[in-house]
């Protein structure tokens, strides 16, 4: 038992850490102070608002946490499409692995956008 919750609180860090390294870029490329995105909940808060445009209501429905999985999902959608990618071969592999598919989306919209990211 106590190696599949050392287990489930390194996945936690993992992922953690990889959202917010998601959040930098993306909020890089939005005219947004990119260490803003350290900030758990106004990090959120900002990629609902800012970046995402999306109403306020959104970010109730992240307090509650059976629904918040399903909106930080669904929000993942939402920025994986705002970069123009739309393809179920993008979109699928881009829920799972959404730390890491941010990051690529983010690049290959910089090459194809011809935007130099530092």
């Amino acid at each position: 038992m106590l190696l599949s919750k050392t287990a489930v609180y390194i996945l936690l860090i993992i992922s953690i850490i990889g959202l917010h390294t998601g959040l930098w870029f993306i909020f890089r490329k939005a005219q947004v102070k990119p260490w803003l995105s350290l900030i758990p909940v106004y990090s959120l808060w900002i990629w609902l608002r800012k970046v995402l445009d999306r109403p306020v209501w959104w970010m109730i429905f992240i307090i509650f946490f059976p629904i918040t999985i399903f909106m930080v999902l669904m929000m993942v959608w939402k920025t994986i499409r705002q970069f123009g990618k739309r393809s179920y071969w993008v979109l699928i592999p881009g829920t799972f692995f959404f730390f890491l598919y941010l990051l690529v989306i983010l690049k290959m919209f910089a090459q194809l956008c011809h935007i130099n990211i530092h």
